[in-house]
């Protein structure tokens, strides 16, 4: 075996340790992220139902308001375009 293809071996190992953490990170910020945007996003659902009550609407009204935030945010209260956007052409190819 040449010395120049230990090097080169060993570099790769390098490289794709590298990749391999620089994955690990994004993933742990965008759990961070969540859980920043989560509560904040369920804290804004809970005002509007607490208002609803307040101003006592007629329960089909809620029920359609309430109807409205499952189906405009449908689970997924992130942008993943601006997401994917910010990830390296590796990262992205995961999905």
């Amino acid at each position: 075996m040449k010395a120049g293809t230990l090097v080169n071996h060993l570099e790769m190992r390098f490289v794709y340790a590298g990749l391999y953490f620089q994955s690990k990170c994004y993933m742990l910020l965008f759990r961070f992220a969540m859980f920043l945007v989560i509560p904040h996003l369920n804290s804004q659902v809970k005002q509007v139902e607490e208002y609803m009550a307040y101003r006592k609407l007629p329960r089909e009204m809620r029920q359609r308001i309430t109807e409205y935030f499952e189906h405009r945010y449908q689970g997924k209260f992130f942008d993943e375009e601006v997401i994917l956007g910010e990830l390296s052409e590796k990262l992205r190819e995961v999905r």
